[in-house]
Protein backbone atom coordinates (compact mmCIF):
# COMPACT_ATOMS: atom_id res chain seq x y z
CA UNK A 1 0.00 0.00 0.00
CA UNK A 2 1.74 3.59 -0.96
CA UNK A 3 0.32 5.43 1.71
CA UNK A 4 1.81 3.08 4.24
CA UNK A 5 4.78 2.81 2.53
CA UNK A 6 4.94 6.42 2.78
CA UNK A 7 4.89 6.71 6.61
CA UNK A 8 7.27 3.97 7.09
CA UNK A 9 10.08 5.10 4.12
CA UNK A 10 9.53 9.05 4.67
CA UNK A 11 7.99 9.86 8.23
CA UNK A 12 10.48 9.17 10.44
CA UNK A 13 13.28 11.15 8.57
CA UNK A 14 10.52 14.36 8.16
CA UNK A 15 10.03 13.95 11.98
CA UNK A 16 13.86 14.31 12.62
CA UNK A 17 13.82 17.35 10.76
CA UNK A 18 10.73 19.11 12.00
CA UNK A 19 11.60 18.58 15.24
CA UNK A 20 8.13 16.96 16.71
CA UNK A 21 6.75 14.08 17.89
CA UNK A 22 4.15 13.50 15.24
CA UNK A 23 0.88 10.87 15.25
CA UNK A 24 -0.20 9.82 11.51
CA UNK A 25 -3.25 7.68 11.10
CA UNK A 26 -3.17 4.92 8.55
CA UNK A 27 -6.99 4.32 7.74
CA UNK A 28 -9.14 5.69 10.59
CA UNK A 29 -8.27 8.48 13.98
CA UNK A 30 -8.41 5.09 15.88
CA UNK A 31 -5.78 5.03 18.38
CA UNK A 32 -5.29 1.24 17.82
CA UNK A 33 -4.39 2.12 14.28
CA UNK A 34 -1.61 5.25 14.58
CA UNK A 35 1.53 4.44 14.10
CA UNK A 36 3.56 7.29 16.59
CA UNK A 37 6.99 8.36 15.39
CA UNK A 38 9.38 9.56 17.97
CA UNK A 39 11.80 12.42 16.90
CA UNK A 40 15.23 12.22 17.29
CA UNK A 41 16.25 13.35 20.90
CA UNK A 42 19.03 14.96 19.29
CA UNK A 43 17.20 17.10 17.64
CA UNK A 44 14.94 17.86 20.26
CA UNK A 45 17.15 19.65 22.36
CA UNK A 46 16.45 22.99 20.68
CA UNK A 47 13.03 22.13 19.61
CA UNK A 48 10.99 25.50 20.11
CA UNK A 49 13.53 27.64 20.46
CA UNK A 50 13.72 30.23 17.74
CA UNK A 51 16.93 31.86 16.87
CA UNK A 52 18.42 34.49 18.84
CA UNK A 53 17.96 37.94 17.28
CA UNK A 54 21.68 39.48 16.85
CA UNK A 55 22.24 41.97 19.64
CA UNK A 56 24.07 45.04 17.55
CA UNK A 57 23.04 48.36 16.64
CA UNK A 58 21.04 51.28 18.04
CA UNK A 59 19.82 54.40 17.15
CA UNK A 60 22.91 55.86 18.47
CA UNK A 61 25.43 54.40 17.03
CA UNK A 62 28.27 56.80 15.42
CA UNK A 63 27.20 59.47 17.50
CA UNK A 64 29.72 61.10 19.97
CA UNK A 65 28.80 62.39 23.17
CA UNK A 66 30.91 65.20 24.20
CA UNK A 67 30.85 64.44 28.60
CA UNK A 68 34.29 64.82 29.82
CA UNK A 69 34.92 60.80 29.59
CA UNK A 70 31.69 60.09 31.72
CA UNK A 71 30.92 55.88 30.57
CA UNK A 72 27.18 56.79 29.75
CA UNK A 73 24.87 59.29 27.81
CA UNK A 74 22.94 59.55 30.65
CA UNK A 75 23.90 60.51 34.81
CA UNK A 76 23.20 58.03 36.75
CA UNK A 77 23.90 57.34 40.83
CA UNK A 78 26.82 54.61 41.18
CA UNK A 79 28.22 51.90 43.96
CA UNK A 80 31.14 50.04 44.18
CA UNK A 81 34.03 51.07 43.73
CA UNK A 82 37.20 48.86 44.21
CA UNK A 83 36.09 49.28 48.23
CA UNK A 84 32.73 47.80 47.84
CA UNK A 85 33.87 45.13 45.92
CA UNK A 86 36.70 43.68 48.13
CA UNK A 87 33.55 41.72 50.03
CA UNK A 88 32.82 39.52 46.85
CA UNK A 89 36.47 39.79 45.63
CA UNK A 90 36.88 37.40 42.55
CA UNK A 91 40.72 38.21 42.35
CA UNK A 92 40.60 39.89 39.21
CA UNK A 93 40.83 43.50 38.47
CA UNK A 94 37.90 43.41 36.05
CA UNK A 95 35.32 42.50 38.75
CA UNK A 96 37.47 43.86 42.06
CA UNK A 97 38.43 47.20 40.82
CA UNK A 98 35.02 48.85 39.49
CA UNK A 99 32.29 50.77 40.18
CA UNK A 100 28.72 49.72 39.25
CA UNK A 101 26.71 53.03 37.42
CA UNK A 102 22.97 52.88 37.87
CA UNK A 103 21.29 53.88 34.49
CA UNK A 104 18.07 52.55 32.61
CA UNK A 105 18.27 49.59 29.48
CA UNK A 106 19.34 50.86 26.56
CA UNK A 107 21.66 53.96 27.48
CA UNK A 108 24.18 54.61 25.15
CA UNK A 109 27.44 53.26 26.87
CA UNK A 110 30.75 55.82 26.14
CA UNK A 111 34.76 55.29 25.80
CA UNK A 112 35.60 56.74 28.37
CA UNK A 113 38.90 58.14 26.34
CA UNK A 114 40.65 57.12 23.08
CA UNK A 115 41.36 53.91 22.48
CA UNK A 116 41.15 50.30 20.85
CA UNK A 117 38.40 47.57 21.37
CA UNK A 118 39.65 44.36 22.99
CA UNK A 119 38.07 41.26 23.42
CA UNK A 120 34.74 41.37 23.42
CA UNK A 121 31.43 38.22 24.09
CA UNK A 122 28.13 37.80 25.13
CA UNK A 123 28.09 35.86 28.72
CA UNK A 124 24.14 35.64 28.90
CA UNK A 125 20.82 37.09 27.39
CA UNK A 126 19.20 36.16 31.29
CA UNK A 127 19.07 39.48 33.10
CA UNK A 128 18.19 37.91 36.36
CA UNK A 129 21.90 36.17 35.91
CA UNK A 130 24.62 37.97 37.87
CA UNK A 131 27.25 37.66 34.37
CA UNK A 132 24.12 38.78 31.72
CA UNK A 133 24.85 40.67 28.47
CA UNK A 134 28.12 41.93 26.36
CA UNK A 135 31.32 42.56 28.26
CA UNK A 136 33.99 44.86 26.39
CA UNK A 137 37.87 45.11 27.15
CA UNK A 138 38.96 48.50 25.81
CA UNK A 139 42.73 49.66 25.77
CA UNK A 140 43.16 53.27 26.36
CA UNK A 141 46.90 54.57 25.78
CA UNK A 142 47.87 54.10 29.36
CA UNK A 143 44.75 52.12 30.58
CA UNK A 144 42.36 48.99 30.14
CA UNK A 145 38.62 49.29 31.16
CA UNK A 146 35.91 46.62 31.41
CA UNK A 147 32.46 46.97 30.60
CA UNK A 148 30.17 44.65 30.88
CA UNK A 149 26.12 43.62 31.12
CA UNK A 150 25.52 45.93 27.83
CA UNK A 151 22.51 45.02 26.15
CA UNK A 152 23.91 45.62 23.15
CA UNK A 153 26.98 46.62 21.00
CA UNK A 154 27.18 49.33 18.54
CA UNK A 155 27.11 48.25 15.34
CA UNK A 156 30.94 47.88 13.58
CA UNK A 157 32.21 47.69 17.62
CA UNK A 158 34.57 44.34 17.47
CA UNK A 159 37.96 43.67 18.49
CA UNK A 160 40.31 46.39 17.13
CA UNK A 161 37.87 48.53 16.41
CA UNK A 162 39.62 52.31 16.99
CA UNK A 163 36.87 54.71 19.10
CA UNK A 164 37.05 58.25 20.18
CA UNK A 165 36.38 59.78 23.53
CA UNK A 166 32.95 59.79 23.74
CA UNK A 167 31.50 57.33 21.31
CA UNK A 168 29.12 55.17 21.57
CA UNK A 169 30.12 51.87 21.87
CA UNK A 170 27.15 49.98 23.03
CA UNK A 171 24.02 50.07 25.40
CA UNK A 172 23.00 49.58 29.36
CA UNK A 173 21.85 46.26 30.07
CA UNK A 174 20.58 44.66 32.85
CA UNK A 175 22.13 42.18 35.54
CA UNK A 176 21.01 40.30 38.40
CA UNK A 177 17.57 42.19 37.48
CA UNK A 178 19.20 45.66 38.17
CA UNK A 179 19.69 48.10 35.47
CA UNK A 180 23.31 49.02 35.79
CA UNK A 181 26.79 49.38 33.91
CA UNK A 182 29.80 46.86 35.77
CA UNK A 183 32.63 49.27 34.55
CA UNK A 184 36.63 48.11 35.42
CA UNK A 185 39.73 49.54 35.54
CA UNK A 186 43.06 47.96 35.61
CA UNK A 187 45.58 50.81 37.39
CA UNK A 188 43.82 53.29 39.61
CA UNK A 189 40.51 54.17 41.46
CA UNK A 190 37.74 54.14 38.90
CA UNK A 191 35.68 56.69 41.52
CA UNK A 192 38.90 59.35 40.76
CA UNK A 193 39.57 58.40 37.25
CA UNK A 194 35.73 58.97 36.18
CA UNK A 195 35.37 61.99 38.67
CA UNK A 196 32.64 60.61 41.04
CA UNK A 197 34.02 61.80 44.29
Amino acid sequence: MATSRFFSDIAPTLAKRSKLRLRFPLRTTDADNAIVIPSDPRFDANAGSAPAQPSVGGPQDGLVYQMAGYPAAKRGTFGGGPEAHLSRARGNWESDNAVDINIPVGTPILAVADGVIGKTFLSTTDTSSMLAGHQVHFATKDNEWFYTHLSKLAKNIKPGTKVKKGQVIGYGGSAAGVPHLHLGVKNGNPLDLLGLR
